[in-house]
């Protein structure tokens, strides 16, 4: 187990890909290389079956020198190809399966992959709508407006030594954490790296994101929908 930064100072962009909404060829491969090698690549999807996703971490993998992570949807992504993976548990919802049952049913592929793993507790926060996550994991986001929920929960998965925080408003969502959700949990929270995903679609809301305390924040579904975004965020 590591912790990603050794200075959670860093402030990271992740792209996460989805394999199944990605066409490999020629403006994948652009974008790939277009992508700033000291940033992160997630990959993982609620639905992806294991054959499309081992067949887009290969190609990732071949075509950027970014640090290459699983978001696993499922047990079955896993793979020695990347260069570690976020172990999700969701601790925001009361679905055993995915606190720590899905975790059993991978713990000998997981082992032999000999990944390294980054513990996380993994948060879903209400962005506005009844995100894929929220169907397949059959839980419920934590009302934005509850922050000492938000919290505390994300304050007891450090406490049970998880080294990532990510808080998610979920894929496609209307709108993103807010600044003081993501400002009060950077504030009870130390050592860990804080990840914050979900609805965010410019650079504004980047930087806010970072203001507020974020090291990483993810973009998924807007770059999907709007290919040329990763050009504009670097510029």
């Amino acid at each position: 187990m590591s912790k990603i930064f050794p200075n959670h100072t860093s402030q990271k962009i992740a792209w996460l890909i989805d394999p199944e909404n990605v066409s490999i060829g020629p403006d994948f491969k652009l974008q790939l290389h277009n992508f700033p090698e000291n940033h992160i690549i997630l990959i993982g999807g609620s639905t992806c079956e294991k054959d499309v996703f081992t067949s887009v971490l290969t190609y990732v993998k071949q075509n950027t020198k970014c640090l290459v992570l699983i978001f696993p949807g499922n047990n079955q992504q896993i793979s020695p190809l990347a260069d570690g993976i976020l172990l999700l548990s969701l601790v925001s919802g009361n679905n055993p399966k995915y606190l720590i049952q899905q975790h059993v049913e991978a713990a000998q592929h997981l082992k032999q992959s000999q990944l390294t793993i980054h513990p996380t507790g993994y948060l879903l926060i209400d962005g506005g709508i009844i995100s894929t996550t929220n169907t397949i994991t059959e839980t419920s986001s934590i009302p934005s407006s509850n922050k000492s929920l938000i919290v505390d929960t994300a304050l007891a998965a450090t406490q049970l030594g998880m080294t990532n925080i990510y808080l998610e408003a979920g894929s496609g969502a209307k709108y993103p954490i807010d600044f003081y959700t993501i400002f009060s949990v950077r504030n009870n929270i130390t050592n860990q790296t804080l990840w914050v995903g979900g609805g965010i679609k410019t650079n504004e809301e980047i930087n806010r994101a970072f203001d507020a305390g974020a090291n990483v924040v993810v973009i998924g579904n807007a770059i999907e929908q709007n290919p040329t975004l990763l050009k504009t965020l670097f510029e």
